[in-house]
């Protein structure tokens, strides 16, 4: 993916899969208590730190996670930061699926994605204050 200012690095999260799943997807997905900063790449421009909205993950795996969301996505392309081993590494992510569902009393959209590639972007100025510590 060519996005001003950002060098990409070729690789994927460092996360076995589980099984092969027969879907579509590359590996399976299990649940997974773990919270994401996620924001919508729109144009060639990276997304400013004011467009990243926290998200609980609902699954997660070596090659993809889901989660829900107010609407339907802005784009096909977004930018994914998880928490890493104390640190935290950002990825470009790609929608999948994307499909209303009624949770909770709740419409929102069911938003399925698979990693991209690995990004070099300045995550600690945007991570600060947004991600809980652990």
């Amino acid at each position: 993916m060519k996005t001003k200012g950002v060098e990409s690095v070729d690789l994927i999260p460092n996360m076995q899969p589980l099984v092969s799943d027969a879907e579509r997807r590359e590996s399976h997905r299990s649940q997974f208590d773990a919270q994401a900063l996620v924001a919508f790449i729109v144009g060639d421009e990276l997304p400013s730190k004011h467009d990243f909205q926290l998200i609980e993950c609902l699954d997660l795996s070596g090659t993809g996670f889901s989660f829900y969301w107010p609407a339907k996505p802005l784009s096909q392309r977004l930018v994914v930061i998880l928490r890493k081993c104390g640190g935290y590494v950002s990825f470009s992510a790609q929608v999948m699926n994307s499909r209303f569902v009624n949770e909770d009393h709740l419409k929102q959209v069911l938003v399925g994605c698979r990693f991209g590639r690995q990004l070099a972007m300045p995550i600690n100025s945007i991570v600060q204050g947004m991600l809980p510590v652990k």
